[in-house]
């Protein structure tokens, strides 16, 4: 909870003490003392996805994260002013840095910043500089503050999604530069002014860990979600279903060996920019593809039901189930035609599905006819859309592939 209180303490100051009017492109006053770098600690890192989720300590691979220096006390370092004299930490911990760098502030209108990665770098995909609405960063109600709609800076991280349930540490430091002279005197100082001064540096190094999180195999999964690996019970039967808001979309069932080893088990429905997306874009075809492929421990091959997507409200199939086509996608990136490897079942609930056995997950594309050729697929544009519910396609947001991704 540290770094919950280290927040909350921040946000209290904020209010508490009555922020002075930040002061930017404003000429140093003569007699004031100036620093030109100034160096912050950020091992308590405050890091939140868009769904809600605070982490204390692991940040899942999926996660979009919001970083901002922790600014207790204790995180400063001294810093040495143009005249040689020392700027203390305590009197950089009173001072307005925290407001500039984000702390109630849009932290892109007094600085640009670079990073750099220096532990786990591969982990990571993109790191920026942004403003966002609180309310859009912290929506769990866990914090105190004036309002949702008051702007705060961050830097915004996405890391690159991992199929493992390795943990990797990251470390990065943030160079911000400012853009102008920042008045940053200490609200208690009493010696004049103190200034950071205009391209002058604060330098944050920060902290964390990457790690998906764990959960039984015998688990639910909405379309989609992803940074979670399951482990199986040894031994045991296991089912896991894959769900979008209206309907289950798969059914996974097995019994799991005395191995029980873990694996990802994301599935996505949306159509992306993938190159087999023009093989399809002259028809209807649902999408359902298992993330990294994975690879299923259990003592005989697994039972996997997919929805058979040609249903309308009524319940009643719009596409012959003999007409249909199954496809994969090969190493080359063509479809590859394994209808032969299905077989259309209706389930005791009443659902139309197309089962087959296996031991690898991968990606299986049902089709109401059969794909374009090379030739034709060159020349058809790639479309892209988003989400929809089972045997309801929504209008796409382009004009192909009405799916359960659209």
């Amino acid at each position: 909870m540290k770094k919950l209180l280290a927040l909350t303490l921040a946000l209290a100051m904020a209010l508490s003490l009555g922020v002075t009017a930040l002061a930017k492109d404003t000429p140093i006053p003569e007699g004031a003392k100036v620093v030109r770098e100034i160096h912050l600690r950020a091992d308590r890192v405050f890091f939140y996805d868009m769904r809600e989720n605070y982490y204390e300590d692991e940040v899942p691979t999926t996660a979009k994260i919001y970083l901002i220096p922790d600014i207790s006390d204790g995180e400063y370092s001294d810093a040495v002013a143009d005249d040689g004299s020392t700027i203390s930490a305590d009197a950089l911990y009173r001072s307005n840095l925290y407001d500039y760098l984000g702390c109630g502030e849009d932290v892109t209108d007094f600085f640009t910043a670079k990073f750099k990665k220096e532990e786990g770098a591969k982990a990571i995909k993109s790191l920026k500089l942004v403003s966002k609405k609180i309310g859009d960063v912290v929506s769990n109600g866990s914090f105190y503050f004036d309002g949702a709609a008051e702007r705060w800076g961050f830097i915004e991280g996405e890391m690159k999604e991992g199929f493992t349930d390795d943990e990797t540490k990251i470390g990065l430091t943030a160079t911000y530069k400012a853009k102008d002279n920042l008045d940053i005197t200490p609200w208690d100082w009493g010696e004049g002014a103190l200034y950071l001064a205009k391209n002058g540096k604060v330098i944050v190094d920060f902290k964390f860990y990457v790690k998906n999180d764990e959960r039984g195999a015998d688990a639910d999964f909405k379309a989609g979600d992803g940074g979670v690996v399951v482990k199986p019970q040894k031994n045991e039967d296991n089912e896991i279903t894959w769900e979008s808001e209206n309907d289950t979309l798969a059914w996974l069932a097995f019994t799991s060996d005395d191995n029980a080893a873990k694996f990802y088990p994301k599935m996505t429905t949306k159509w992306s920019d993938q190159d087999y997306t023009d093989y399809f874009a002259d028809q209807d075809a649902y999408l359902y593809d298992f993330i990294g492929n994975p690879q299923i421990a259990s003592t005989s091959r697994a039972t996997l039901d997919l929805r058979y997507p040609f249903v309308d409200e009524d319940g009643e199939l719009t596409v012959d189930p003999e007409n249909a086509v199954v496809y994969t996608i090969g190493e080359d990136g063509v479809p590859v035609d394994i209808t032969s490897e299905f077989q259309f079942v209706e389930t005791d609930d009443g659902d139309y599905v197309l089962r087959t056995k296996t031991r690898r997950l991968g990606t299986y594309i049902i089709a109401e006819k059969p794909a374009a050729s090379d030739a034709e697929a060159a020349g058809a544009p790639a479309e892209t859309a988003g989400e929809a519910p089972a045997g309801k396609p929504a209008a796409p947001v382009k004009a192909f592939l009405p799916s359960f991704a659209k």
